[in-house]
């Protein structure tokens, strides 16, 4: 099946501990509706590479701010692949989100921080474009 989404996820990944700020620029997007949420996700680097994603409850969410901890916030998250290292975000991040429908064009911005196994403090930050929507019946 091939997708029709397409757009831009970008911004910056920062060592709190260190101070080593390093840029994360999407390879690919994804957006679909399945189970009726709102799940994206920018991969860096393809596929093996490292990820952003997040999932709201609401596949038809508003334009609005949402918080980590909410019930909105389904999940929001860093991983990378191909070791499958998963990393949510604390309670504090927050999605700034403009849906434009009825268009299938949303934007918006990211902030969040996660925890790395060695309990250091990592803030992410990055804004996102995407057109598209692949839709599970």
């Amino acid at each position: 099946m091939s997708s029709n989404v397409t757009g831009t996820m970008k911004g910056t990944i920062s060592e709190k501990k260190t101070g080593l700020k390093r840029a994360f620029t999407s390879t690919d997007v994804f957006r679909n509706n399945s189970d009726h949420r709102l799940n994206v996700t920018g991969y860096a680097g393809g596929f093996a590479g490292e990820g952003i994603a997040f999932r709201l409850a609401d596949e038809n969410a508003p334009s609005g701010t949402y918080h980590v901890g909410s019930s909105s916030v389904v999940s929001l998250f860093y991983f990378v692949n191909p070791s499958g290292e998963v990393f949510e975000a604390v309670t504090g991040g927050t999605l700034h989100l403009q849906n434009h429908q009825p268009e299938e064009r949303i934007n918006g911005q990211l902030n969040f921080s996660y925890h790395t196994r060695a309990a250091e403090r990592v803030d992410v930050e990055v804004v996102f474009a995407i057109e598209g929507i692949d839709r599970v019946p």
